[in-house]
């Protein structure tokens, strides 16, 4: 049958040793984005539009690093519903929204005196004609929606903040305004909020001078390697570019290097380590849920291993590997939920926290920011447990699997032990807790009160 164009161009990227390029870690979010993309581009099966795809390109944005803190996020105000930081910065809002273009038919719903709801339609009338009073209403109607939308998401952003929010836009000097400054469009969030900030609002003069010369920037953008498309894009004419016609060229170009046993091998363990960490992720998740919701009477839905495979295809998981990964994510669980230790880490308690977010300050204004999977008090005693989803290899004796666990999450624990010591009075555990194996290994132990 016919394959699907993702896989089709995927499989191309591929082939061409694309993927080695990738970073898994903080790469594959951007390489799907770009595919769906190209995707949703596609007429037939074909490319044809290079200048749309060019923009369309241009217009993604990087995914966040997963690697990084947590100390700055971005994201949009649509997001951010819900949610509530120490410190809000709301950039550029004297933008304006685009211009709506005048719709051929617009439509309604207007309620009257008697509370009886109605339907409004209205025409729009040809270039150069008056449009009639019914689409001029609508259209009233439909700006001062606009305006109320506009002043509903500009609230939502500014109450996100708890302690500091910073709102920041461009201004014109204005000689003929008594401030100096011209107002700010009321089309944008800037606009809207006006009156009430310009008397209090600090202006910096921005004196920006443009060269004539073109620059090229000079940065990396994850997945879209732009330095490397503008050295191409710049690069000398060569003498296969001075070929008579296109197939002259084609057939001038010297035959693709293959890629060596070694590539391969090695793009073989970045996937086997990625599907490590996807699997692992969904643990992570699956233990967090349970521990806000496990009891004794606790028992599994029947949809539950489809919950499973759904969490598994978001992580990025092939279809094809669902299947046994999502058995590998339920023996955790289950293992978990049969362990004296597994139901003693989860039970739920006045003190215990899933997932908490802890910032270290370190040298010269930074910080160090540590998420622990479990903590909680029990018997005076504070336990930190993180949660791990590897197991010995083949052959690999526990001893030793627990050795190497050891010297890798060695400095992690520690942190983790010397924020809670600093925190708080109380004796501390803090180890490693693996699920599938259900073997916890104790690392650091404070025996007295602090």
């Amino acid at each position: 049958g016919e394959k699907p164009f993702r896989k089709w161009l995927a499989g191309c990227f591929e082939a061409v040793g694309g993927l080695l390029q990738l970073d898994f870690e903080s790469d594959l979010d951007d390489y799907n984005a770009c595919l769906d993309k190209l995707v949703e581009l596609n007429e037939g099966g074909e490319l044809s539009d290079r200048k749309a795809i060019n923009e369309a390109i241009e217009k993604l944005y990087a995914a966040p690093n997963p690697q990084a803190d947590n100390q700055v996020q971005l994201m949009t105000i649509h997001k951010s519903k819900g949610l509530e930081f120490d410190t809000v910065i709301l950039p550029n809002l004297d933008r304006t929204p685009p211009n709506v273009e005048q719709a051929l038919l617009k439509w309604t719903e207007v309620v009257d005196e008697q509370g009886r709801a109605n339907q409004l339609l209205a025409i729009s009338k040809e270039t150069g004609k008056e449009t009639d009073e019914v689409y001029q209403y609508i259209n009233y109607l439909d700006k001062r929606k606009a305006e109320y939308e506009a002043q509903r998401v500009l609230y939502v952003a500014a109450t996100r903040a708890k302690s500091k929010l910073y709102l920041f836009g461009n201004v014109t000097s204005s000689e003929k305004e008594e401030s100096g400054i011209k107002p700010a469009n009321k089309r944008s969030y800037l606009g809207l909020m006006w009156d009430g900030v310009i008397e209090n609002a600090t202006v910096k003069n921005c004196d920006i001078q443009y060269s004539a010369e073109k620059e090229l920037p000079i940065y990396e953008s994850r997945f879209i390697k732009r330095s490397n498309i503008e050295k191409v894009e710049f690069a000398p004419v060569s003498e296969f570019s001075e070929a008579s016609n296109e197939q002259e060229y084609l057939d001038s170009l010297e035959t693709v290097q293959e890629l060596s046993d070694s590539d391969y091998a090695s793009l073989e363990f970045n996937q086997v380590v990625e599907q490590a960490s996807s699997v692992g992720s969904v643990i992570h998740r699956q233990l967090e849920w349970l521990s806000k919701r496990w009891n004794p009477a606790f028992e599994f839905t029947d949809n539950w291993p489809e919950i499973i495979k759904g969490q598994l295809l978001q992580e990025g998981i092939d279809k094809g590997l669902v299947e046994t990964q999502a058995e590998k994510v339920m023996a955790a669980i289950h293992t978990t939920l049969s362990s004296d230790f597994g139901k003693f880490v989860l039970t739920d308690r006045e003190s215990a926290q899933s997932e908490l977010v802890l910032h270290k300050k370190l040298e010269g204004g930074h910080f160090l920011t540590r998420i622990i999977d479990r903590t909680f008090i029990d018997d005076n005693t504070r336990w930190i447990i993180d949660y791990k989803s590897s197991v010995p290899d083949q052959g690999e004796s526990l001893e030793h699997f627990i050795q190497r666990e050891r010297a890798l999450y060695q400095e992690q624990i520690t942190d983790y032990f010397n924020m809670f010591v600093k925190l708080e009075e109380h004796p501390t555990k803090a180890g490693l807790y693996f699920p599938l194996i259900d073997h916890f290994e104790l690392m650091l132990e404070s025996d007295s009160d602090c």
